[in-house]
């Protein structure tokens, strides 16, 4: 699912060629607004996992399937990823 927060662009015709589901805002409402559209969307459908990421180029989309393989572990119901962090690191004592 695509939030598009009143972009001038072609991001909700593209993001909608691509088969995502997109809301797009009458106008630009912010980053906070755009966010809790789509948490209340995802929550009103029973959304069992979200992912944000934002569509401004700053976030690496191929870091989704890590970082998910460690929610679906059960061990954690949140992973938090880093935009400036570019090598994985081990924790150390």
């Amino acid at each position: 699912m695509v939030i598009d927060d009143g972009s001038t662009d072609r991001t909700a015709r593209q993001a909608r060629l691509a088969g995502a589901k997109v809301i797009r805002l009458s106008s630009n409402m912010g980053y906070g607004v755009a966010l809790q559209s789509g948490y209340k969307y995802a929550l009103e459908r029973g959304y069992d996992y979200l992912v944000q990421l934002d569509g401004d180029g700053q976030h690496d989309p191929s870091y989704i399937s890590e970082l998910f393989k460690q929610v679906m572990t059960e061990k954690t119901d949140m992973v938090i990823g880093s935009r400036f962090i570019k090598e994985k690191t081990q924790n150390k004592p």
